[in-house]
């Protein structure tokens, strides 16, 4: 069996600079009140508990974006 061939693709940007699409304090302060960051039930299984965990990990993403972008206009 031959091993499976690996393409190893570099980005050319990195996606927090000048090229990330303008990011609006309203949607993340939206995107917070969804998904907000508050400690899991302990009655939530592992899969739900990591899936919430993404959902934040992405929202505070966005919000430090939106920060990035902020301080840039300033």
């Amino acid at each position: 069996m031959t091993e499976p061939k690996v393409e190893i693709l570099h980005q050319k940007d990195h996606p927090t600079d000048e090229t990330f699409p303008p990011v609006s304090e309203a949607l993340v302060n939206r995107l917070e009140e969804i998904f907000p960051d508050r400690c899991p039930q302990l009655t939530a299984k592992d899969r739900e508990i990591w899936y919430r965990c993404g959902q934040v990990d992405i929202v505070r993403y966005l919000r430090r974006i939106h920060e990035e972008q902020h301080k840039r206009r300033q």
